[in-house]
């Protein structure tokens, strides 16, 4: 907020003496009580201005014979504490405007994030790949391709029985060790294909690769940089989509912080 009296010459020798505050945008109603507030202060006649950013009151020294330097000292006199009169009023309404400035830019801040996040979340759901199964490919090949989209999230493979016995208990089991080829499991039927997206479920990707190659998977928590790995048992994870848990791992930073099923 910035004060001033401004002073210019007028017609037949008069001066116009201006008495502004400059400010950032106020509120229409505030910018204008404070203007009325300061010309009810004058007892001579002038022109009152203001805008959202700029409140003025004009008074006009009128001068016949000259330039009357008495006069005139007197007339800026009146003029400087008249505006005294709403210095307060001004600075305080400019310093709550510039706070709801500041609180305006910060949640409009917030509202493009939130659209940005929601329009990565919208491409991450749609987002997917496929993996060709063949009697050759290891169990590690496959486990490295899902990390490689999926960072905290792997897949690890189980015999049917095991698998059955690690939904019983809903702790740790054998899995099938990383360097099996494809073709060394029982339960695998041959080549296939899987197809993985982002929207893509625990429930539906360990549906998929039953269904297309009879392969029994498990969808992991894996903790980046680790060998640590937690299966997620049936329950709340379960059916939630695999990019919004490799999100929510990848900002817990730490797959042993979230809650498991």
């Amino acid at each position: 907020m910035s004060p001033g009296v401004a002073i210019r010459p007028d017609k037949g020798g008069s001066f116009l003496i201006e008495g502004y505050f400059h400010t950032i945008g106020l509120p229409p109603a505030e910018a204008k009580r404070i203007a009325e507030k300061f010309a009810a202060f004058f007892k001579d006649s002038g022109v009152l201005h203001y805008t959202d950013t700029e409140i003025s009151y004009t008074l006009k020294m009128a001068s016949s014979n000259g330039f009357d330097k008495e006069k005139f000292e007197k007339l800026l006199k009146y003029m400087l504490g008249y505006m005294g009169g709403v210095y307060n009023d001004v600075s305080e309404a400019a310093l709550e405007a510039y706070k709801q400035k500041l609180l305006n830019q910060a949640e409009q801040q917030d509202r493009e994030t939130a659209r940005a996040r929601e329009a990565a979340r919208a491409k991450g759901l749609n987002e997917g790949f496929s993996l060709t199964l063949t009697g050759d490919i290891t169990v590690i090949q496959i486990m490295r391709a899902f990390t490689e989209s999926y960072p905290y999230l792997t897949v690890s493979f189980f015999l049917l029985k095991d698998a059955r016995q690690a939904d019983k208990t809903k702790g740790a089991t054998a899995v099938i060790p990383a360097d099996t080829p494809l073709g060394k499991i029982r339960t695998f039927r041959g080549n296939g294909t899987v197809c993985i997206y982002g929207k893509s479920t625990p429930q539906d990707i360990e549906k998929e690769f039953r269904e297309k190659s009879g392969l029994v998977v498990k969808v992991s928590l894996h903790e980046k940089g680790s060998k640590l790995m937690s299966y997620i048992a049936e329950g709340k994870l379960y059916k939630t989509c695999i990019y919004d848990l490799n999100q929510l791992l990848e900002g817990s930073g730490d797959h042993q912080r979230i809650s498991l099923p």
